[in-house]
């Protein structure tokens, strides 16, 4: 009886020895492919760190934006109003007063003039090919003399701008031109700004007519 038992007990503390060894050599090759857990714990707290970073980061970065939007919308603020007054004036002189309103966006720099025939203020698409492409002619030139008053004098080089203004209007603009401190380049195959060049070069040492 004794003997039964004791045999027993070595079964099963041989069952028990086998099931264990099977079940830590199981467990050791799940944790094969896995790092050690006080490596992981690092590797967390570098994450937790650079998360926080990166959000102190972003939220300067949104500050700044802030900034740069303020500075923007002032700097439309102050510069539209210039743009509006020396379009206006310009774009008075060139055709004969019949344009005198001038509306330049703050958000998308669009010109808008007011019609003498309504009062209404349009957009430029509305007039003639002629007398859009001298808005947009005066646009660049007011946007380029404004900003040399601020620094450096911007040149500003034009090819064949006038193809579509008539002769009238073309010398009025060009006289336009001539009163800016701005360094001008015109490239031009017309005769009549040919003329008014060298009339102007003769006038001013400054200016002068090149023939290529």
């Amino acid at each position: 009886m004794t003997s039964n038992v004791c045999t027993n007990g070595r079964t099963k503390r041989e069952h028990a020895s086998n099931e264990i060894a099977r079940l830590t050599e199981r467990i050791s090759g799940v944790l094969l492919g896995h790092r050690p857990q006080a490596e992981i714990e690092e590797d967390l707290e570098h994450c937790r760190y650079e998360i926080e970073r990166l959000e102190t980061f972003g939220r300067s970065l949104a500050l700044s934006r802030e900034v740069l939007d303020e500075a923007v919308t002032e700097h439309h603020r102050d510069f539209a109003p210039k743009l509006n007054s020396f379009i206006e004036e310009a774009l008075s002189v060139t055709t004969d007063a019949r344009y005198e309103e001038v509306l330049v966006s703050l958000t998308d720099m669009t010109i808008s003039v007011q019609l003498p025939e309504t009062g209404n203020l349009r957009g430029i698409d509305v007039l003639s090919h002629g007398t859009q492409d001298l808005c947009f002619v005066l646009f660049r030139i007011a946007i380029a003399n404004l900003m040399s008053r601020t620094g450096e004098t911007i040149p500003i080089i034009m090819d064949d701008v006038f193809a579509n203004v008539d002769s009238q209007r073309r010398a009025k603009v060009l006289d336009v031109l001539d009163r800016l401190s701005s360094q001008i380049v015109l490239f031009t195959k017309e005769e009549d700004i040919r003329a008014w060049a060298a009339q102007s070069a003769s006038n001013n040492p400054n200016n002068k007519l090149i023939d290529i």
